[in-house]
């Protein structure tokens, strides 16, 4: 039996203003960031089948939700910037810490914030003749993730 939902109680803004990049803050180690060009994080879920007598489930199971592996790509000042407070300059040698990402619309007025709990499990450079600057991919372990956080300032 489909259980019946509320309806969204924030109407959405037709033709009004969406999320974009320039909208979008980000801060970890005690500074906000601006060399960045991607960030990805998510979680993931399991179900299963609730089998029961018959040919058909009877229902499903929830099972675990953990945070997949992420990325992030940041301007080699960035990186740079890292491995000065970094132990032997080895981003894989900082402790855990905390991204916030903060989304805004509507002058700031509505804001909605994650805080990514992570580890940077990798260190290197890919570069590329096709491209202006150098962009550092760094992969990412998610330890945890608060979605929709609320209100927490950046620095």
């Amino acid at each position: 039996m489909a259980v019946i939902l509320p309806s969204i109680p924030t109407p959405v803004n037709i033709n009004g203003e969406l999320y974009s990049w320039v909208n979008i803050g980000f801060s970890f180690l005690g500074r906000r960031v601006s060399g960045i060009y991607e960030l990805e994080y998510g979680e993931e879920g399991t179900f299963e089948h609730g089998m029961a007598a018959g040919e058909y489930p009877m229902g499903y199971m929830r099972g675990q939700t953990k945070p997949q592996n992420g990325r992030i790509v940041l301007d080699l000042v960035e990186v740079e910037a890292l491995q000065k407070v970094a132990p032997l300059g080895n981003l894989r040698l900082l402790p855990q810490f905390d991204i916030t990402v903060s989304y805004s619309r509507n002058l700031g007025a509505q804001r909605i914030t994650d805080i990514v709990t992570c580890l940077f499990t990798g260190n290197s450079r890919k570069l590329s003749s096709s491209e202006m600057g150098v962009k550092v991919d760094i992969p990412l372990f998610i330890a945890a993730i608060q979605f929709n956080a609320g209100q927490v300032p950046l620095p």
